[in-house]
C-alpha cells in the first residue's frame, strides 16, 4: 500500500508494521531473534508488526537490526539553516506566527 499522507494513524502504523514483518521475514530473521538482538519481548515485536502503537526506542532497535535506520535520513533530513539565517549568524529557537501589515483603509478614513 502506497501511504498518501491522508491516512489515519492506526493505517500508517499497521503498513508500517507490515512493511517492518515483511522485511524481517525477507532476512530471515525469527521474532524471537530480532527480540534478543534487540532487548525486546517476542510481544513487542509482534506488536509493533501487527500496527499497535508502541515506544520509537522499540521502532528504532528494529530498523536497526533490519539496516534500515540510515533510511531516516530520507524521511527527516539533517536541519539546514537558510541563507538569511547564515548571514546573520543564527539559529531559530522557535516558530512564530507571520505578522500581517495592516494598510487598508475603510475609505472614509483622512
Amino acid at each position: 500500500m502506497k501511504l498518501t499522507g491522508y491516512e489515519a494513524n492506526a493505517v500508517v502504523l499497521k503498513e508500517i508494521g507490515t512493511r517492518i514483518k515483511n522485511t524481517r521475514i525477507d532476512s530471515n530473521i525469527t521474532q524471537a531473534r530480532m527480540a534478543d538482538i534487540t532487548g525486546l519481548s517476542v510481544k513487542t515485536i509482534s506488536n509493533i508488526e501487527n500496527g499497535h502503537d508502541t515506544n520509537l526506542s522499540a521502532f528504532i532497535s528494529c530498523l536497526r537490526v533490519l539496516g534500515l535506520l540510515g533510511n531516516i535520513e530520507l524521511l527527516l533530513p539533517e536541519y539546514v539553516p537558510n541563507a538569511e539565517d547564515l548571514l546573520n549568524d543564527r539559529k531559530r529557537k522557535r516558530a512564530s506566527t507571520k505578522k500581517m501589515k495592516n494598510d487598508w483603509k475603510w475609505g472614509d478614513e483622512e
